[in-house]
């Protein structure tokens, strides 16, 4: 379940996930280039308490990492994205990753921002390192 707040954008700030999350495998991509090898998996499902928007994203961390390396997130169908660490805590050991009031930017260069709070489930069964 996430909770939105601070959103620059009315109609964002709910609860999201009264509804079925589903989540992919969590997979090892070695990007080409100079980003590191993360470890990404994608949510969606969850839907927004008393309303039909929904929410879904694309999380992704560092092999042996402890936070998030990207983040995009889409709720009600406007995409914001973060590419730092602060506010994150990927806790492999309880198969999920934490967020605390972490600032998420739009990503279609408007500025608006939200902070998201809550926690998304990953799988058990992972990669060597996720």
């Amino acid at each position: 379940m996430l909770t939105v707040t601070s959103s620059t954008v009315d109609g964002i700030n709910g609860i999201y996930g009264n509804g079925a999350l589903n989540i992919t495998d969590v997979d090892k991509k070695n990007p080409v280039g100079s980003s590191p090898e993360v470890c990404t998996f994608k949510f969606d499902g969850a839907n927004k308490v008393g309303s039909d928007a929904t929410a879904y994203g694309d999380i992704r961390y560092q092999i042996n990492g402890t936070v998030t390396y990207q983040v995009f997130m889409t709720f009600a169908g406007k995409e914001y994205s973060s590419g730092d660490a602060v506010d994150s805590a990927v806790e492999r050991e309880n198969n999920r990753v934490r967020f605390t009031s972490k600032t998420l930017t739009a990503s279609d260069g408007s500025g608006g921002t939200l902070k998201v709070s809550g926690i998304v489930p990953m799988r058990p069964s992972r990669p060597s390192g996720c």
